[in-house]
């Protein structure tokens, strides 16, 4: 098994959308009166197509919570393909993300300051690797909100808060061994047949 690890590596790949509106800045998701969404973006994600993910996080640390916890329900979704950078102001569904039908729920039990939390995103990177996707593509998540109770919501350290744990992408998988024709020099070598054998 191979394990890839990778953390946020530029200030406008964390960052949060309001319906259409993508702003990089401090990562929060649930409810701001509206819906609010979490985005990250890992550059250069060298796993190869096709793997067996057995299992995939993201390490979180929370920086502050609005509201209860328990009130803030999200599902992650990941783009299927090489994930394109975020212009500051536009995030397009189906332009510049196009959404995982993998969309895992991660609704936290607690969010306590500085504390860090895993949210599995396994089956949304399996999905992933299993489409258009080469070894060294960028990789994007988001934490879309999934019905929070109003004024609710969890916000995250980003890059550039001086944590490197932070937002650390972490992915185990394997890749199948490839087949290997046998060679003619390996093969057995059939017996003429002898009609003298036949006689008594």
């Amino acid at each position: 098994m191979a394990t890839f690890t990778a953390s946020i590596a530029a200030s406008n790949d964390t960052g949060f959308t309001q319906g259409t509106v993508w702003t990089a800045a401090i990562p929060f998701a649930g409810n701001d009166t509206t819906s609010v969404s979490a985005g990250f973006r890992w550059l250069n994600v060298t796993v190869p197509a096709n793997a067996t993910i057995t299992s995939a996080s993201v390490h979180l640390r929370a920086r502050s919570l609005t509201g209860t916890a328990t009130n803030v329900h999200t599902k992650v979704q990941g783009h299927k393909g090489d994930a394109p950078q975020w212009a500051e102001g536009v995030f397009e569904p189906d332009v510049n993300f196009t959404a995982t039908t993998a969309a895992p729920d991660y609704d936290p039990a607690a969010w306590v300051t500085d504390s860090y939390y895993d949210a599995d995103i396994t089956t949304v990177v399996q999905e992933v690797v299993n489409g258009t996707w080469a070894s060294g593509y960028d990789l994007a998540v988001v934490f879309f909100d999934d019905a929070s109770v109003a004024n609710n919501n969890i916000m995250m350290y980003r890059f550039g808060d001086g944590d490197t744990n932070a937002n650390l992408l972490t992915i185990e998988y394997t890749v199948a061994a490839a087949s290997v024709a046998p060679s003619a020099a390996n093969q057995p070598l059939e017996r003429p047949f002898n009609m003298s054998s036949l006689r008594r």
